[in-house]
């Protein structure tokens, strides 16, 4: 999941010329059946085609990026192996604009009234189905969340989507039934970040943290940092800390094998630059240690302003973006995480109860700033448990890297299965497999990219002989 600064950025990217803008007519509340119903203009594009109905192609195949949490140019931008799997299956390729995102925005009498997963996936399957004369052969793809979404709408819409290939998609994140099961899951994205560091800088960023700490509690000590940092001179010690380690995650969700302008400007392997920041400033004071190691990722101060933080900790939780997905987050999106006394690089929930899971505090973030509050088992009731999702899913393909934070709530490695095989990639940050292709691709990304490739097109041409005398044929 992505970091503050991602939907600006987004929402700037560029769409090539070979992508076309087109609107569908979406309804505000897809499950009420009383007229008049209130609609609003939803976003997709089309790509290699001027068609927005697809009306003229004569593809048996379609492949769908279901939209996130932000602008839908963006994912666009940066999901451009879809562009080449689309010609591997002769697909028409469609991306969605995920509502209250980008330009796609209903007109709410209430705050967000009608943002969930489940209004979102009915968009989606509406408009894939609206883009079929005939029956095709579709295949639904997303990354992170999208991914979630393109797996729920295989789980919700099984007519209309035939199969699914999900990266970086935390499912066991979003079942808090599987953190009764397994407590320590809270604490694995602390861990897979703490993991990809080098173990030098594993112990550097722990002993700047505790030692920076020690320094904020104390009044001179935020004094030092306001300047370091630029921040207003309001701001809180957990506030700055939270931001600091959500500045970490970004720069580990982005550690990708060469540079890259995704959610912000950043060298090849980001996280490994600045963990040699780090320590190449550790013969400084800790705050100076810190400022080094976030400095790729740390906000720009306002001209002539103070950096203002938010005024919770809660509000830097990890992947917490202000506006619609902070509501989605503190609603039924809940991903909880924690840190673990022994993890490596960060200091733990017992020396520093801030870094400790707590449902109170951020029902009260949410309920103050968005009116709204965490339904626990609202992804469980909708979707199934983790167990329950993985035994109801057929024809979906889960990939993951082992760089990624949001790894930690992914589909486990299991290249055997026949219904929803998963592959696990060295070297890889959050959904590299989407990215356009580059010969700096780790060789586990390269070989996962063929081997989903492979299991569309098995799929796909058990689809078209089972249903031969349904598809249109030229």
């Amino acid at each position: 999941m992505f970091q503050p600064m991602l939907l600006a950025l987004l929402a700037l990217s560029a769409v090539k010329a070979d992508y076309t803008q087109c609107n569908y007519t979406s309804l505000v509340d897809n499950f009420i059946y009383i007229e008049p119903r209130a609609t609003f203009q939803q976003k997709y594009y089309v790509f290699n085609t001027s068609d927005c109905n697809l009306s003229t192609s004569s593809r048996d195949t379609l492949l769908v990026y279901t939209g996130n949490e932000g602008p839908i140019e963006g994912f666009m931008a940066n999901s451009q192996f879809l562009e080449s799997l689309a010609a591997s299956l002769d697909a028409d390729l469609v991306f969605i604009e995920h509502r209250y995102y980008g330009t796609s925005q209903p007109l709410d009498t209430i705050y967000y009234e009608h943002l969930s997963s489940a209004q979102a996936l009915a968009d989606f399957a509406s408009i894939i189905t609206n883009l079929q004369a005939t029956p095709k052969f579709v295949v639904a793809s997303g990354g992170s969340y999208g991914g979630m979404l393109a797996t729920w709408l295989r789980l919700k819409y099984p007519s209309v989507v035939n199969a699914v290939y999900a990266a970086s998609a935390p499912l066991q994140g979003g079942s808090l039934q599987q953190y009764t099961s397994d407590p320590e899951l809270t604490t694995q994205l602390y861990q897979v970040v703490a993991d990809a560091m080098p173990v030098p800088c594993q112990a550097a960023s722990k002993q700047a943290f505790s030692n920076a700490i020690a320094t904020l509690i104390t009044p001179q000590g935020m004094v030092e940092a306001q300047a370091l940092f630029g921040i207003c001179n309001h701001s809180k010690a957990e506030n700055l800390v939270a931001a600091l380690q959500a500045s970490i995650i970004q720069l580990a969700t982005s550690n990708y094998p060469y540079p890259t302008n995704f959610s912000l400007p950043l060298p090849a392997y980001p996280l490994n630059a600045s963990c040699a920041q780090l320590l190449a400033a550790k013969d400084q004071p800790a705050l100076e240690q810190l400022h080094a190691f976030v400095k790729l990722a740390w906000p720009k101060r306002p001209e002539d302003n103070c950096l203002m933080l938010r005024v919770k900790p809660e509000a830097y939780l990890p992947g917490f973006i202000q506006g619609a997905w902070t509501y989605e987050r503190c609603s039924e999106i809940v991903l909880p995480t924690s840190i673990s006394d022994d993890n490596p690089a960060f200091v733990g929930c017992s020396d520093w109860p801030h870094n400790c899971y707590n449902p109170k505090a951020i029902n009260s973030y949410c309920d103050y700033f968005l009116q709204t509050t965490m339904v626990p088992n609202a992804l469980d009731l909708q979707y199934g448990s983790y167990a329950h999702q993985l035994a109801a899913l057929t024809n979906v393909v889960f990939t993951n890297g082992d760089l990624d934070p949001w790894s930690y709530g992914g589909v486990k490695l299991n290249t055997s299965s026949l219904t929803h095989p998963s592959y696990w990639m060295r070297g890889a940050a959050h959904h590299l497999d989407l990215r356009l292709p580059s010969r700096e691709d780790p060789p586990d990304v390269v070989a996962t990219r063929q081997a989903v490739v492979a299991t569309l097109q098995r799929w796909l041409s058990e689809w078209l002989e089972k249903h031969a005398d349904v598809v249109r044929r030229t």
